[in-house]
């Protein structure tokens, strides 16, 4: 029969027991933790090299997610202006970093891998290292010098302190399009005109009045709830004093 001392020594052992793995099972943990984060800080460092980038879509490609969606398809509509008009492409890529590779070099690769034409130039915009830069191809430097490309590249500086991409890649693909329309012996309206919506996509046009017209009858149904709980409330009080004074 096992004594009262000897129970109590072997809930000790076993409480140590239980506490030692804890303590290992903790220090798993906090190693697992401190991987983890090692990890988050590691890998935007590592950058988006050019062979993980997908092909374009359209003319903009926001890897880097620092774009309004409006502005994405504002810029897309002017490129695609501009495309059609002169026969010139404009590129606007955001990537977080070019894993060490020189801007000027990763502009250049990017280009080849995406094989867009002769006649193209391009809006790069490295947002964690805080850098930028405009390629032009050798076929554009009549309309786009290497001055011209300087001064636009400039231009944007004020705006990509204060995070504004959505200012400094409208106004670098604006800059780009009136000269290339004016080499191309064309006339564009390359300002976008702000005050005018962008084109909404078909399947979202009815999303915005059925979310208005859901929340309207969510509060409308609350409303009458908390005027019915009220009104029986009223009620239940009335008739609980009408039967006391029966019964009195």
């Amino acid at each position: 029969m096992r004594t009262k001392n000897h129970l109590e020594a072997l809930g000790r052992n076993q409480a140590v027991g239980v506490l030692a793995q804890f303590q290992k099972n903790r220090g798993g943990v906090r190693a697992g933790f401190r991987t983890a984060l090692l990890l988050c800080v590691a890998l935007p460092a590592l950058g988006q090299s050019v062979k993980s980038l997908p092909q374009p879509v359209g003319y903009v490609s926001d890897f880097a997610q620092v774009m309004s969606p409006r502005t994405v398809a504002r810029l897309n509509q002017l490129c695609g202006r501009v495309e059609q008009k002169t026969h010139d492409r404009i590129d606007v890529v955001t990537v977080q970093t070019t894993g060490g590779e020189p801007i000027e070099q990763y502009a250049v690769n990017l280009q080849r891998a995406w094989k867009v034409g002769g006649r193209e130039a391009m809006v790069l915009i490295a947002v964690g290292q805080r850098q930028r830069w405009i390629a032009a191809e050798s076929a554009l430097e009549a309309a786009l010098s290497p001055a011209d490309l300087e001064k636009i590249s400039g231009q944007m500086v004020p705006m990509l302190r204060n995070n504004d991409f959505d200012g400094a890649t409208t106004m670098a693909v604006e800059e780009l399009a009136a000269r290339m329309a004016q080499n191309a012996g064309v006339k564009m309206n390359v300002k976008l005109p702000w005050g005018v919506p962008a084109a909404v996509p078909a399947e979202d046009r009815w999303l915005k009045p059925l979310t208005c017209a859901l929340t309207v009858l969510m509060f409308a149904s609350l409303g009458v709830w908390a005027y019915t709980a009220g009104l029986g409330d009223a009620v239940r009080r009335r008739m609980g004093k009408r039967m006391g004074r029966e019964r009195r």
